[in-house]
């Protein structure tokens, strides 16, 4: 039980899934331009094609726009024209989500100036300043923020800016949102952190970051159970792990099951990181409330021959057994891993 939780990431999956969803959601998607009037799509993403096809967006959107296009004043003959027709633009998305996605940073200015929704959704939940953070474009985002954009808005998930900044590794994004006084304990639909994010991706710099703000070490979500040192032990990030101990991270921090960073690290065979949490102190006879596994009964059940040495030199009981009176050698035959029997029934032996 407790190795196929491993081997699926429980102390991980939904933070994984939250930071996989606040990466792909807010890298924008191109709208489909026959959805959208064309002198406003042309205006919203290329600053040299304002004037295109004003006849065009007369003729899609009625009088009011056209008169407003004719009078030749950039983003704000659009604005003021009143909203857009509800079938104007697809996925909810305004002229401010497509400049945004377009990089282009004068429109996006003449947008806000003109008092373009700086907070609309789209259909997926994403504002304009998800789509900034997303794509990474520090211009943007400072243009956004200095317009008042609300930094804490919820997206898919319920990732803010600063959890997309995180999952998305954007040391320089994320500093602006910081700096803006953005929440760094934010959490999302399943409780996750910005650092639970960004440990779980093994983004250091990020991680670094926002340990000098006071991010809780200890945070865990209400699915993961992890502590971001479970997390990032559990996916191999040697930086991360190296970084939250440094930091006076808790080592012996438990997640789903009991199961502590060097069960995660000996479970899934990171060697290097089972070798950090050993020169670290880590308890080599801590058990899992589930069953009283030891990090070498997960070692030897997973088959890391590597590992189960390392632990074996480091002192590790290779006649220890769990609640039911299995040692890990047992562990070992009845997961099949002829190697680590062999391993384990050799070593000590002169």
């Amino acid at each position: 039980m407790l190795l196929s939780l491993l081997s699926r990431g429980v102390l991980s999956t939904a933070t994984l899934a939250a930071a996989r969803t606040a990466r792909q959601a807010a890298v924008p998607r191109a709208s489909p331009s026959q959805a959208v009037p064309r002198g406003l799509l042309c205006f919203a993403r290329d600053s040299k094609v304002r004037e295109c096809s004003l006849g065009a967006l007369r003729e899609r959107t009625g009088a009011g726009y056209g008169r407003a296009a004719m009078a030749g004043e950039g983003a704000r003959c659009f604005i003021a024209a009143g909203p857009l027709p509800a079938d104007a633009l697809t996925g909810g998305r305004t002229p401010l989500h497509e400049a945004v996605q377009a990089g282009h940073a004068l429109n996006v200015k003449e947008l806000l100036d003109a008092g373009a929704a700086k907070d609309a959704k789209d259909s997926k939940g994403l504002t304009p300043l998800h789509e900034a953070v997303g794509l990474g474009n520090a211009e943007v985002v400072d243009m956004l923020l200095a317009a008042g954009a609300e930094k804490e808005a919820k997206g898919p998930s319920g990732n803010t800016p600063l959890m997309v900044a995180a999952a998305m590794g954007n040391t320089a994004v994320l500093e602006k949102l910081l700096m803006a006084g953005t929440d760094k304990e934010t959490r999302d639909d399943t409780h996750a952190t910005p650092l639970l994010m960004a440990a779980i991706c093994g983004h250091a710099r990020v991680v670094e970051r926002l340990l000098a703000a006071g991010a809780d070490k200890e945070a865990k979500g209400t699915q993961t159970e992890g502590t971001p040192l479970c997390v990032a032990a559990l996916s191999g990030h040697e930086a991360v792990v190296e970084m939250l101990l440094a930091a006076g991270a808790v080592m012996e921090a438990t997640g789903a099951h009991g199961l502590t960073p060097l069960h995660a690290a000996a479970g899934r065979g990171h060697g290097a990181v089972v070798d950090i949490l050993l020169h670290s102190g880590a308890d080599k006879s801590a058990r899992t409330t589930e069953g009283g596994a030891t990090p070498l009964h997960l070692a030897a059940a997973s088959g890391n021959a590597a590992v189960a040495q390392k632990l074996l030199a480091a002192g590790a009981d290779k006649e220890v057994t769990d609640q039911e009176g299995q040692t890990p050698l047992q562990w070992a035959a009845s997961h099949q891993k002829p190697e680590l029997v062999k391993i384990l029934h050799n070593y000590g032996i002169c």
